[in-house]
């Protein structure tokens, strides 16, 4: 699973977010850190999918959590996207990073 491809995949899909962190130099940035997020997301949710789902395969258990924090960070994505999204660019990976749920 390529965490970086997925998550500029997501990003491009909301084209004026993408630009903004283009523009900004900051797309890099907020490439590795919201792909480190996600392939830590996964692993935890992973672990604890394992955990209370012992009948489970890890094939199953990984995938179905792959599939929550890609949902996940698509959310924060989306948020940080919105036209009147409250969030200066010199925040703005933060915001995403802050948003990540615990694991």
């Amino acid at each position: 699973m390529n965490y970086k491809t997925v998550t500029l995949e997501l990003l491009q899909d909301r084209p004026p977010l993408h630009e903004r962190l283009k523009r900004d130099r900051l797309l890099l940035a907020a490439l590795e850190a919201c792909s480190t997020d996600l392939r830590t997301r996964h692993l935890t949710l992973a672990r604890q999918l394992s955990q209370s789902w012992p009948e489970a395969s890890p094939e199953q258990t990984s995938k179905e959590a792959y599939e929550i924090a890609i949902h996940e960070l698509r959310q924060r994505i989306t948020v940080a996207a919105l036209p009147d999204a409250p969030v200066p660019t010199d925040q703005l990976i933060d915001f995403l990073r802050l948003h990540t749920p615990a694991g």
